[in-house]
């Protein structure tokens, strides 16, 4: 390394060191200067991510994951843990650089941090095509102002680094400017992906899918196929998959997780959310309001780019091949975010590339439209602006531009700012010792209890359903597994493995039900009961079979033993009854298992189970059960609705829910039960009830008077008994 690169390298470091610190002190405020005590969010992903990253720095190992999911555990991908990070971290631990304590400063300031090489992938890319260096440093700093990426900087931290895309960029234009031989180009894009695919995959895919679209523009634009970039797109997304093949132990994970179509990048998604524009243009349908997933604004250019394109055709402004190549590349994967693969395959590509089901949040792909098209944009605006004879008119254009992006930049920074200051708190990993201290107030200390047993058990990432957990018991159950390593029964994370996520669930359905996790336990110790007290009464089987040990103010903190838990309630001499049975549907005529039957149906699109007048009807409270089955494949979330209408036929009720509506639910086998009361509007006279879902199986579709006593057989001495399955006596 000759000294003038390093000079300039220094000089760069420096100009974006300033300039992130810039970006960061809009995005946070005086924050950024505490943030190892505060938070930027205190109870959604970000409050998950920085405890999966602190729990595994502190307790954990490798790439497993045991602080959640108690007894099973999981990769620590799938936790958010960043566990490429982690290793490097624990490895640095051991030669005496130790961020313990100093985990949140860390993993908040890392993408602040990560905008000092992407700025100087994004300068070297822009000095390569001749650009002065003033213009290079405008256009770099409010492209990573401007970045879509910034909005992750206080949740899903692992998919906040800026660097990926803009550094496996600058290498293809090295590797295509004859600056970089192959193996160097293939060596980097390969080492870069593999670890990015280690800290979270999206960013494995994200660069990944770039690069193939580079190699595939290539060939449009060059006439050349180069194999060397075709490999470097494919081969870390092979290793990827062959090293997860080897250490991810469970095969049924959800393999069509929920929301390909609600994630995507969407026309809107290309025009500001904030300032301005929109408060202009409100007028109009479809415009966003908040960031969406598919975010993907260019800065005040993209309404140059018809004029652009049209001095391009006229040849009166120049695009090389190269920035020809990255300019198609980033419009695939514009189209690619936005579905096009999808809606041309009729979904079939889904089937022949299985993995692209994990990927849903496809608005994220469009990452790596934005960084190059901004800059492609800056360039040849540049370019176009040497055509003015009038260099006043030149710069004043300039002007124009750099101060219409600056107060871009400033209006997004200061929507992230308010976006954050609802959310932000004290460091409660650190802080909060509520729990440890009345455990310890009350003569308990973790050593008594092997896990935490959250009510409801949170099942986020099963994906396939996600009842509603508590957020009082949430944010007293993170901090003291992470003060304690005691771990959590339950899920904060992603593509949960369904029998696992299953039988955690079904610990929450009520005593009807044999528990099966129990046999799982490898420890005979209690379990550490957290219900908050709004939800006491959903819960008072549990309260009733549980020890008091503290009453904090929104949580009742409790324990549980083994055996305790094993109880199951069973029926003495049960006789049918259906005197208080509205409907009742076991689809007995349907071929296809059931659950304890000999039938369920298969329900793909809109269905009606149930409409009928209640003339006869003198309760004004009724309850609705159903119990579908889960399917690691084809199966997605059912909705439900719920209409009433009076004797002219008009709406009194339109009721619409789904599994995150519900409290507790059901478990039994694979089947899950969702069940709703309503109180009926006076006058109602006709009902209807209806689900819409995919490939989805249904059982047991019930509705009853609530006050009266319910009792039906099923198969092998069970029986439903008030809306729950349970064994009799004689079974």
């Amino acid at each position: 390394m000759n000294t003038g690169f390093l000079i300039r390298l220094i000089k760069l470091v420096i100009t974006y060191s300033l300039a992130s610190i810039a970006i960061g002190y809009r995005l946070f405020g005086d924050i950024l200067f505490k943030l190892n005590s505060v938070q930027l969010d205190h109870s959604g992903d970000g409050f998950k991510n920085y405890f999966s990253f602190a729990y595994q720095y502190n307790h954990g190992k490798g790439l497993w994951f045991e602080g959640m999911q108690y007894p099973y555990g999981d990769l620590a991908a799938y936790a958010d843990a960043q566990p490429a990070l982690v290793l490097i971290m624990q490895a640095l631990r051991y030669l005496g650089f130790d961020i313990a304590g100093k985990e949140l400063f860390f993993i908040q300031a890392l993408p602040v941090l990560c905008l000092v090489p992407a700025g100087i992938c994004l300068h070297l890319i822009m000095k390569h095509y001749d650009m002065p260096q003033w213009w290079t440093i405008i256009t770099v700093t409010i492209c990573l102002a401007l970045s879509p990426q910034l909005f992750r900087f206080n949740s899903h931290y692992a998919l906040a680094y800026t660097f990926v895309i803009p550094f496996v960029w600058y290498l293809f234009i090295r590797y295509n400017s004859n600056g970089l031989q192959s193996w160097k180009y293939f060596s980097l894009c390969f080492l870069i992906l593999l670890l990015a695919g280690f800290i979270h995959p999206y960013l494995l895919l994200v660069a990944s899918v770039f690069i193939l679209a580079l190699f595939v523009s290539n060939i449009l634009v060059k006439k050349q196929i180069q194999y060397t970039t075709l490999l470097s797109g494919l081969l870390p997304i092979a290793a990827f998959m062959l090293i997860n093949s080897f250490i991810d132990p469970y095969p049924l994970r959800p393999a069509n997780p929920f929301g390909i179509w609600e994630y995507k990048t969407e026309l809107s998604d290309m025009l500001p959310f904030y300032g301005w524009f929109p408060d202009l243009l409100s007028f109009l349908p479809g415009l966003r309001s908040s960031y969406h997933e598919g975010y993907t604004y260019l800065g005040t250019l993209i309404f140059l780019t018809p004029l652009l394109g049209l001095l391009i055709i006229k040849r009166k402004i120049q695009l090389e091949k190269n920035l020809t190549s990255a300019t198609l590349a980033g419009l695939f994967c514009l189209l690619f975010a936005m579905g096009i693969h999808v809606l041309l395959t009729g979904g079939n590509i889904l089937d022949w590339l299985s993995p692209l089901k994990q990927f849903r949040s496809l608005g994220r792909f469009a990452w790596a439209f934005y960084y190059p098209w901004f800059i492609i944009l800056s360039i040849l605006f540049y370019r176009s602006t040497k055509l003015l004879k009038s260099a006043a008119i030149r710069f004043s254009l300039i002007a124009l531009v750099s101060v219409i992006w600056i107060l871009d930049a400033g209006a997004y920074t200061r929507a992230f700012n308010n976006h954050i200051q609802p959310y932000t708190a004290p460091n409660l990993l650190q802080s909060d010792t509520r729990l440890l201290d009345a455990l310890s107030n009350n003569g308990y200390s973790a050593e008594d209890f092997q896990a935490i047993l959250p009510l409801p058990v949170p099942v986020e990432g099963a994906e396939k359903f996600n009842v509603y957990d508590n957020w009082f018991v949430k944010m007293l159950a993170i901090p003291y597994s992470f003060q304690t390593a005691t771990p959590l029964t339950g899920a904060y994370m992603s593509r949960t493995e369904l029998p696992n996520i299953l039988k955690q669930a079904q610990v929450a359905s009520s005593f009807n039900i044999e528990k099966e996790l129990l046999s799982d336990l490898e420890d005979d110790r209690d379990l550490l009961v957290l219900v908050a007290k709004e939800d006491t009464s959903l819960y008072q089987d549990f309260i009733q079979s549980s020890y008091a040990i503290a009453e904090l103010k929104e949580v009742l903190v409790r324990g549980t033993s083994i055996e305790k838990l094993s109880r199951q309630n069973i029926l003495e001499n049960p006789a049918e009854s259906r005197s208080g049975v509205l409907y009742y549907n076991s689809f007995k005529e349907e071929d296809n298992e059931g659950l304890l039957s000999k039938g369920s149906i298969r329900i793909n699109g809109q269905f009606q189970l149930f409409k009928s007048s209640l003339d006869s009807l003198t309760s004004d409270s009724l309850v609705f059960s159903v119990w579908y089955k889960i399917q690691p494949e084809e199966s997605n979330v059912p909705f439900f609705q719920l209409i009433t209408r009076n004797e002219k036929n008009e709406i009194l009720q339109d009721i619409k829910y789904r599994d995150r509506d519900i409290k507790r639910i059901e478990v039994l086998q694979d089947w899950i039960q969702i069940k709703k009361d309503i109180i009926l509007d006076p006058g109602s006279r006709d009902i209807e009830w209806n689900i819409r879902a995919d490939n989805l199986f249904v059982d047991h579709s019930l509705i009853t008077i609530s006050k009266d006593a319910v009792c039906i057989p099923l198969e092998n001495g069970y029986f439903i008994s008030d809306h729950f399955i349970a064994k009799s006596k004689d079974q």
